[in-house]
């Protein structure tokens, strides 16, 4: 069985995750057409999150049935798979852009825990005043 681990345990699931995007990333950029310029292939990586968002909108539309001539066509679990791969593409650009140091991941929690703070922060002076 090959080790697609990239070194991590089995347990840091950051860590697991940090490495499967890094290597997707790189896979994907290594897959563009040699002749594009880097600029362009940054702006490939760009609108091809910008078209994983559409695929969550229509995935959600499908799902509530929003179109009375079509009803339901889907599930929860394809708006569910669709979110996931626009958070992999985001994170796939994120290594492209930064050199596919493996950041990504970091990052993303720092930030988010940047976030949960200013909320916090944000609904404790409310609740004070």
């Amino acid at each position: 069985m090959t080790d697609t681990s990239g070194g991590y345990g089995a347990d840091d699931l950051a860590g697991r995750l940090a490495w499967a995007v890094v290597t997707t990333s790189q896979m994907i950029t290594d897959s563009y057409p040699e002749h594009l310029c880097g600029e362009a292939v940054q702006r490939r990586r760009i609108d091809k999150l910008a078209e994983e968002i559409g695929e969550v909108t229509s995935a959600y539309g499908g799902w509530v049935g929003e179109n009375p001539r079509k009803g339901q066509t889907n599930g929860l679990d394809k708006v569910l798979d669709e979110l996931l791969d626009v958070a992999a593409c985001a994170l796939g650009a994120y290594e492209h852009l930064t050199g596919f140091q493996g950041d990504s991941v970091p990052a993303l929690v720092e930030q988010t825990e940047r976030k949960c703070e200013r909320l916090r922060a944000a609904m404790e002076a409310t609740s004070h005043a």
